[in-house]
């Protein structure tokens, strides 16, 4: 008990005769301050091909790393496989674990973002930004029942979300992690469609092979690609 009100005494008094460097209220930008754990889902336009939804995991993967480095707690939910028509592979849910080597890591989705392009194009000049813009044709993939939003959602039942809405973005893994730290700043868990619209922030640079390095392929496929050396 004594230590308790030692504690509090220390905790209480602080302000007074702490040094200014080492104790801050409000100054979240100098100091980090622990967060609740937060989510980002995504997905990629229905029927590509097994190296684009690989080549879209790399850019998210870096999004999510550079959304960390700011301090925001981001845990990236991977997409289930499925529909791989190049492979004639109609199968869905198909698990991370039929692929790559991975760790195995009833509440609604706290908010849709549908990406598209500008419905003006981008010109003769790639500029690096985002809007809310009126959807294109994303609300024909989304319908609201009742207070909350239905998709296909990787083809699982009973998956739904609060929000839901369109963004027109030109960018890269930066640019989107510009748009949840300004945008979305308090939803605990975000679903981006049509996340293959995210561009490589630098391709081929360090962060882009730890991405790569990362889908190490799974050991039963290693052992069977190894019996044709």
């Amino acid at each position: 008990m004594s230590c308790v009100l030692i504690w509090l005494l220390l905790l209480c008094g602080c302000p007074s005769f702490c040094d200014k460097d080492t104790v801050s209220v409000v100054n979240s930008d100098k100091y980090s301050v622990a967060r609740d754990r937060r989510y980002l889902l995504y997905d990629v336009n229905h029927g590509e091909g097994f190296n684009l939804r690989r080549d879209v995991y790399m850019r998210i993967a870096n999004a999510v790393r550079l959304l960390r480095e700011a301090g925001e707690p981001f845990v990236l939910v991977l997409p289930p496989w499925g529909g791989l028509y190049h492979w004639q592979r109609q199968a869905v849910k198909v698990r991370w674990s039929e692929f790559f080597d991975v760790n195995k890591n009833n509440r609604p989705i706290d908010q849709v973002v549908y990406l598209q392009p500008y419905k003006e194009g981008w010109g003769t000049e790639y500029v690096l930004k985002y809007d809310r813009r009126e959807c294109i044709d994303g609300s024909k993939f989304y319908q609201k029942d009742g207070e909350l939003w239905n998709g296909w959602f990787f083809s699982y039942e009973g998956v739904r979300a609060k929000n839901f809405e369109c963004i027109s973005i030109q960018g890269d893994s930066s640019t989107l992690r510009d748009l949840i730290k300004n945008e979305y700043p308090n939803q605990s868990s975000i679903f981006f469609d049509r996340a293959e619209a995210i561009l490589h922030q630098y391709y081929g640079d360090v962060h882009y092979w730890q991405a790569r390095q990362s889908m190490r392929y799974a050991k039963y496929l290693i052992e069977t690609g190894n019996l044709f050396r």
